[in-house]
């Protein structure tokens, strides 16, 4: 075998082993978990859910917060060639929590309310009027594909690893193609 392949052999079990590591160290932290009675949401409507923390081993956190994100995926084509863009275009935060030192075995269900902003579905709106606008417009829709996802995330911003879970959920009248 030569020098090389050791190498990146090497390499590829050290960023294994760190993973995995990564996921056993938070694991031994504690877990947070969201739980919501439906996953599907009109714009305006409220969500009702909850956070369930359990600690197991002592903690320093900063904040629990719960956050609505939307993350925005632009997929721009142009003959056989394709780039795809990840932009975070929505973040409502609230904190749950404020700073506190979580005891081993502290476990707790916080409930929690984020409200769906009402938008438009039609938010990139064509500056170009007439016939023109309305082939630049078919023209773009063959060459770009823009979709958003929506997720719940609830952190625990503590000292060394934080506690993290997302929970995807649907958005009706929210997606833009």
């Amino acid at each position: 075998m030569s020098t090389g392949a050791i190498v990146v052999i090497s390499i590829c079990v050290g960023v294994i082993g760190g993973i995995i590591g990564f996921f056993i160290l938070r694991g031994l932290k504690g877990t947070i978990k969201i739980d919501c009675k439906k996953n599907t949401f009109d714009p305006g409507e409220t969500i009702k859910g909850n956070i369930h923390l359990k600690i197991k081993k002592e903690t320093r956190g900063n904040n629990l917060t719960i956050s609505l994100v939307a993350d925005e995926t632009t997929t721009y084509h142009d003959g056989d060639d394709s780039r795809t863009e990840h932009d975070e275009v929505y973040r409502d935060e609230q904190i749950i929590e404020d700073k506190k030192t979580y005891p081993v075995g502290y476990e707790k269900t916080y409930d929690f309310t984020l409200t769906i902003p009402a938008m438009n579905s039609n938010s990139s709106g064509s500056q170009i009027d007439g016939v023109l606008g309305t082939v630049f417009d078919a023209l773009s829709v063959n060459r770009r594909k823009t979709k958003i996802e929506w997720q719940l995330e609830a952190r625990l911003d503590a000292e060394g690893l934080d506690l993290v879970n997302k929970k995807d959920i649907q958005m009706r009248h929210l997606q833009i193609s």
